[in-house]
Order: structure tokens, then C-alpha cells, then sequence
């Protein structure tokens, strides 16, 4: 006859296999069947046991089991880091000075140790009114504020200042304030955590570079107060596959090294804003993605470069309103079958449509292909 030890190491066994059984799939013809022989096999234990013994060992089993699990779980809680408090680091953490202009202090550099923090609203008894990294002669950039994953601006702060977070690779969390009115040039340049980022109401200026290379960037949220983005503000921000601008904005500056959303390989569709008088140079370079582009009926001027390189390109549809398509246009947009041409336009630019071979042009009842393109230069020249 089995030990008693014996018989509760059977009856271990028996119930780890009816614990895995019952982890699986309901339905099946092989639960079933191993249900009906664990059934039988505990049957039979129980007999040989008897009912009380055999439920006070199925009891203290069970016990022993629940203890494992908890011991288990909190085992894995322990090993997840728990995430850092928010902290308001001390003045003493801070680099900073007064500027009478803006009546208030400026935040040169934060040298403590916090990953997630609150700025403070006041230093050396002002208020906090800026936060400003630097640029130097050879081209290097330094951040204000660069080892944190979490900050929160107060409500003190009217300008995020020139590479006041750049280079910060491990920033996911950002809240700025609707006192904020301008983001300075190469602001959060190569913040390569950053995933979203609201803008809040109240900024009118976003300048040069202010989110160039933050490759993980998604989402973006414009506010209605918008009214300038200048060039390279976005370029090579790599993750971004939908733009909708607000038609508050009034200006858009390009250059002819990288445009604004310059290189985002991911972009597939853009809406500009209603009311912009003309789509700036450079501003969709390299977006090889780029699949549609709402051109507003505002637009008079479509600036040199504008799409060029835009190899997904196949359609785009040019409103009454354009009189002019500069040099460079849509060169390169080798996807690009067809476009009409209104009347309106009077001017085309040498090599507008560069480079793209499959291309036949509409204009004023004539059609223009690769072979004869430069007389539809000559025409509008």
C-alpha cells in the first residue's frame, strides 16, 4: 500500500495536470478526454485515501499553491522599477539669470539628478520666464534641461527658448503651459523618445529645426494661435504619417537645403492650411511617401522644390488660384501620371517638372510630355 507521502505527491501531480488542463481551450475532444481520466485517477485516490484525508491534502496542496503564485507575483512587482516620483528640484539644481526685457529669470541649465520634474515657478525671487539652452561657434548644441523623461513647464514661462531641451534622448513627457508664445530654434531637436507632443493654445511661433530628427514622433497638435512655422521645424521626423495644419497660419519659411517637413519618409497625407498664399520652397522635400496633398484655394505661388523627390506622388490637384509653379517644383516626382494646369497660371519655371518622365501636362488644351516639356517653359517663361 502507498505512504501517505506517497499518496500526496500523487495527488500533487494530479492536481498540477488538472490546473494545465484547465488553461486550456474549452471544446476541445482532447480536454475531454484527459478531463475524464484525471476524473477517474482522482476517484481512485480518493477512495484509497478516504474523503477526509484526501480533502484536507487537496486543501494544504491548493494552499501551498496559492502561496507559490503570490510569492511569484510579488516577486515580479518588485522587479519592475517603480516609476520616479515628479519632483520640484531645488534652486540650488538650476543655472539661471535675470533679463530685464523679459522681467524675469532664465534657465540656463539644470545640473541635478531627477529624471521627472516640475520646474520651478520662481528663482532668486522671479519669476520664471524662460528656459534657453546654447549653440556655440563650432556648431554644438547644449540643452537647458537634457537628462529628464518627464518635465513640466509652469505657467510662469511665456518662450521656450533656442535648444532648451535638444539632444534630451530619453524626454517622453513634455507639458508646456498656454503661457508659452514662441518655440525656440532647435528646441527639442534629436529628442528621439518623444512620441507626442501638444502645442498648446496661445504659441504663434514655432522656429527652425524646433523638432528636427525626433524619429519617434507620431502625433503633433497644432493650436488655433499658430501663425508662423519656419524651416526644417519638422524635417526628418520620421514616424509622422498625417499632418493637418490650422489655417491660422499665415506664414511658412523654407530654404533650399531642408523644408519644413523636409525627409519625413513615413508622411503620406498633409492638409495645409486654408488662406497661406503660397506653398513654400523645399517644404515636402524627400517626403517619398508622400501620397496627398490638399493645395488650399488661396495658393497663388507654388515655391521652387516644394515636392521635389516625392516619389509616391501620383496625383495633385492645382486650384484656379496658382499663377505661378517655380523652378524645381515637382521634380523628381517620378509616380506623377498626370496634371491639369489651369489658365490662371502664366508662369512655369525651367525644370518645374524635372525628372519626371511619365509625366503629360494639361495647359490650355495642349499636352506636354518629357519629350516637349521645354516648350511649355518657353510658353510660360
Amino acid at each position: 500500500m502507498k505512504t501517505t507521502k506517497t499518496k500526496l505527491s500523487a495527488l500533487a501531480a494530479l492536481l498540477a495536470v488538472v490546473i494545465g488542463v484547465s488553461a486550456c481551450g474549452s471544446g476541445s475532444s482532447t480536454k475531454s478526454t484527459a478531463d475524464n481520466e484525471i476524473a477517474q485517477a482522482a476517484n481512485a485516490l480518493k477512495e484509497e485515501m478516504g474523503d477526509k484525508d484526501f480533502n484536507e491534502a487537496a486543501s494544504a496542496i491548493k494552499d501551498e499553491l496559492a502561496k507559490d503564485e503570490a510569492k511569484e507575483t510579488t516577486a515580479a512587482e518588485e522587479e519592475a522599477p517603480a516609476e520616479e516620483e515628479i519632483v520640484t528640484p531645488d534652486e540650488s539644481e538650476f543655472e539661471f539669470n535675470y533679463d530685464a526685457v523679459i522681467e524675469g529669470a532664465v534657465i540656463t541649465k539644470y545640473t541635478g539628478n531627477a529624471k521627472r520634474i516640475k520646474i520651478p515657478s520662481e528663482l532668486g525671487g522671479d519669476p520664471v520666464r524662460k528656459i534657453e539652452g546654447k549653440k556655440i561657434i563650432t556648431g554644438s548644441t547644449y540643452s537647458a534641461i537634457g537628462k529628464c523623461s518627464y518635465i513640466e513647464i509652469p505657467d510662469t514661462v511665456t518662450e521656450i527658448g533656442d535648444y532648451a531641451f535638444c539632444n534630451s534622448k530619453e524626454l517622453v513627457d513634455v507639458v508646456i503651459p498656454e503661457t508659452v508664445k514662441s518655440i525656440g530654434e532647435g528646441a527639442f531637436i534629436e529628442c528621439e523618445s518623444l512620441a507626442s507632443i501638444v502645442i498648446p493654445e496661445g504659441v504663434t511661433v514655432i522656429k527652425s529645426e524646433a523638432f528636427r530628427r525626433c524619429k519617434n514622433l507620431t502625433e503633433i497638435s497644432f493650436p488655433a494661435s499658430l501663425e508662423l512655422i519656419e524651416n526644417a521645424a519638422f524635417a526628418v521626423c520620421n514616424s509622422l504619417t498625417e499632418i493637418t495644419l490650422p489655417d491660422s497660419i499665415k506664414e511658412m519659411k523654407g530654404n533650399p537645403f531642408i523644408g519644413i517637413f523636409g525627409s519625413c519618409e513615413n508622411l503620406v497625407t498633409v492638409k495645409l492650411p486654408d488662406g497661406l498664399d503660397y506653398i513654400p520652397p523645399y517644404i515636402f522635400s524627400d517626403c517619398k511617401n508622400l501620397k496627398e496633398v490638399t493645395i488650399p484655394n488661396s495658393v497663388t505661388v507654388i515655391q521652387g522644390c516644394a515636392f521635389i523627390n516625392c516619389t509616391s506622388l501620383k496625383e495633385i490637384v492645382i486650384s484656379d488660384s496658382v499663377t505661378s509653379i517655380e523652378n524645381g517644383a515637382f521634380s523628381g516626382c517620378t509616380a506623377l501620371r498626370s496634371l491639369d494646369i489651369p489658365d490662371s497660371v502664366t508662369k512655369i519655371e525651367k525644370n518645374a517638372f524635372n525628372g519626371c518622365d511619365a509625366l503629360t501636362v494639361t495647359y490650355k488644351g495642349e499636352k506636354y510630355n518629357y519629350s516637349n516639356m521645354d516648350e511649355l517653359y518657353a510658353l510660360c517663361g
